[in-house]
């Protein structure tokens, strides 16, 4: 019973491991948003998708320069140490980004937002590999560290991207007055 623990255990390990690489070399590009976006982006704020430095974050350079000087090492050690916090709160904020945009579509679906099966089934598709990606990022930072998967966040603010563009165009088909209704509706959640 233990060996097949420990067997299902290094298959879970091995699984997470061609997973992180697979996204790291994957090469997903980051699309600038469609026009049909900016409307959503401005009633929903995304603080996470929001700072533009997540890039820089989660790029090695900086602290393999500094592992290579023989004075430097505890201040690369240090810097790793900082970056991987910020980048878990960075996962956070993120994280809190996805639940907004699913709470802005509890209330569009309130006012009578019409939906079809295909958009239901790409938000499912999309928030299921969001969740997926964020489990398995937070897990590999913290077991491993910033700098194995250096492009995997990008799986995760692309899912985000489509699920705002997917959200946007729910929220077009809105009359004006149903969009005051959601404006409204929006405001009170949010305070």
């Amino acid at each position: 019973m233990l060996e097949l623990i420990v067997l299902l255990g290094a298959a879970l390990f091995l699984l997470a491991l061609f997973a992180f690489w697979g996204l790291a070399h994957w090469g997903i590009e980051l699309e600038l948003p469609p026009a049909e976006v900016l409307p959503l982006t401005e009633l929903v704020t995304l603080s996470g998708v929001s700072y533009r430095r997540a890039e820089r974050l989660f790029d090695a350079r900086d602290y393999r320069f500094l592992a290579c000087q023989p004075r430097l090492q505890a201040a690369a050690r240090e810097l790793e140490r900082d970056r991987r916090q910020i980048a878990l709160r960075w996962l956070g904020l993120v994280r809190n980004d996805l639940c907004n945009l699913e709470r802005f579509r509890r209330i569009l679906l309130a006012c009578g937002v019409v939906t079809d099966l295909k958009t239901e089934w790409l938000l499912l598709k999309n928030r299921v590999s969001f969740h997926v990606v964020y489990v398995l990022l937070s897990v590999w930072i913290r077991l491993f560290g910033l700098y194995v998967a250096p492009r995997a966040h990008t799986a995760l603010l692309a899912s985000l991207g489509r699920i705002s563009t997917l959200l946007a165009r729910m929220l077009a088909r809105l009359s004006p007055t149903q969009l005051d209704e959601v404006k409204q509706l929006w405001a009170v959640a949010q305070s």
